[in-house]
């Protein structure tokens, strides 16, 4: 080879060096960002990210427990879902004491319904808790948005207007995965969503007594 051709050949190497480290990041990147996200990702797989549950939440006396009423409102749409919530909620919530028949259950087409049902009950005077259950993922359009929005403030304005606690358990979740990561057996949503409840339903049981000794 001749003293120009190795001098060509040299040239050309950083080049050639830094296409090779370049295309090396973007596989790296790729099988961070892409390649994870296919499948095991907390955004689009069945990997329920971890979060810090109220396991400190001790359950009320069972004499106390006896005595409350819990209201659950849950959805029609994306049943499977749902009815996996609701069934992990109540689970908890009689392992706590919470005898089976003090949970009442109405069910609503989807969670834009949520809100008349729970003021509903709320209002009634015979529950100490609503608890709101149901499954939200976006789509192609805003539909997603207005509704997340609008059941959100809607419910906040329930439990400030009727005293009654009303716990938000509707998931507004980007992709079908999230979903399921967080409504599958074994996770620990649900539970927490039960054991939530119970709790706010002894606070609004001892807080309603009290106004009503302090009132006598």
């Amino acid at each position: 080879m001749s003293n120009r051709s190795k001098t060509s050949s040299n040239s050309w190497a950083p080049y050639v060096a830094a296409t090779v480290g370049l295309a090396a990041t973007a596989m790296g990147m790729w099988n961070f960002f892409g390649k994870k996200n296919e499948g095991g990702s907390e955004h689009n797989g069945p990997v329920e990210p971890h979060k810090d549950m109220p396991r400190s939440l001790k359950a009320p006396p069972k004499e106390l427990a006896e005595k409350l009423q819990i209201a659950i409102v849950r959805t029609a749409w994306n049943e499977s879902m749902v009815l996996s919530m609701q069934a992990g909620a109540e689970e908890a919530m009689i392992k706590s004491g919470l005898p089976k028949e003090n949970i009442h259950v109405e069910v609503v087409p989807g969670a834009y319904e949520i809100p008349i049902c729970a003021k509903y009950l709320a209002q009634s005077g015979k529950y100490n808790v609503v608890l709101t259950l149901g499954v939200l993922i976006n789509g192609e359009t805003a539909h997603f948005e207005y509704i997340s929005s609008a059941v959100s403030q809607a419910l906040m304005h329930v439990q400030i207007q009727t005293n009654v606690p009303v716990l938000y358990g509707v998931l507004n979740c980007f992709t079908e995965g999230q979903a399921i990561a967080r409504t599958r057996a074994g996770s620990d949503l649900p539970g927490s969503l039960g054991v939530s409840a119970l709790h706010m339903a002894e606070v609004q049981y001892r807080l309603a007594e009290e106004s009503k000794e302090q009132s006598a």
